[in-house]
C-alpha cells in the first residue's frame, strides 16, 4: 500500500488506481503503430475515503460519461510521445477532476440590485432626464 501525491495537498491510496498502456491513434508515423504510450487510468472513486456522498454523486452528475459499468472512472492521455509523461498528465487531470468535486457548493442567496443615489431603480435612471430634453413638445410647434 503506498499513497501517491496525486497534486500537492491531495494524496491517493495507489489500490484505488490502475494503469493500462494501449496505442495512441492519430497521426505520427510509424512510431505510433508499433509502441504502445497512451495512458488509460482506471480510477475507484466510489471506494475513496477522501470522496464524501454529495462529492461522489457531483462526479457522477458531471463525469457519467466517463465512469463505466465498474463504477471507475476512466482517463485517457495520449497527448505525449513517452508513457512517463502521460501517466503525469492523467495523474495531474485526475487531481484536477478530484479538485472540482471534493468542496461543497456555495449556495448563493439572491439579492436585490442596489438603488441608486436618485432612488430611482438602477443605473438607467441616470440617462433618463437628458432623454426627457430631447423629446419634443407639439404645443410648442403651434
Amino acid at each position: 500500500m503506498a499513497i501517491i501525491e496525486i497534486i500537492p495537498d491531495l494524496l491517493i491510496d495507489d489500490r484505488l488506481m490502475s494503469f493500462s498502456m494501449v496505442q495512441s491513434g492519430g497521426p505520427g508515423g510509424q512510431n505510433v503503430n508499433k509502441v504502445a504510450t497512451a495512458v488509460l487510468l482506471r480510477f475507484r472513486f466510489s471506494e475513496c475515503e477522501l470522496l464524501s456522498e454529495s462529492a461522489v454523486e457531483r462526479l457522477r452528475q458531471k463525469y457519467g460519461n466517463r465512469i463505466n459499468s465498474n463504477d471507475e472512472l476512466m482517463l485517457v492521455s495520449r497527448e505525449f510521445r513517452t508513457q512517463d509523461q502521460n501517466r503525469t498528465a492523467a495523474m495531474k487531470r485526475l487531481g484536477e477532476i478530484l479538485q472540482e468535486v471534493i468542496p461543497e457548493p456555495v449556495i448563493r442567496i439572491p439579492t436585490k440590485a442596489p438603488k441608486t443615489p436618485k432612488g430611482g431603480g438602477g443605473p438607467s435612471t441616470r440617462r433618463d432626464e437628458p432623454k426627457r430634453i430631447r423629446y419634443y413638445d407639439p404645443d410648442e410647434w403651434e
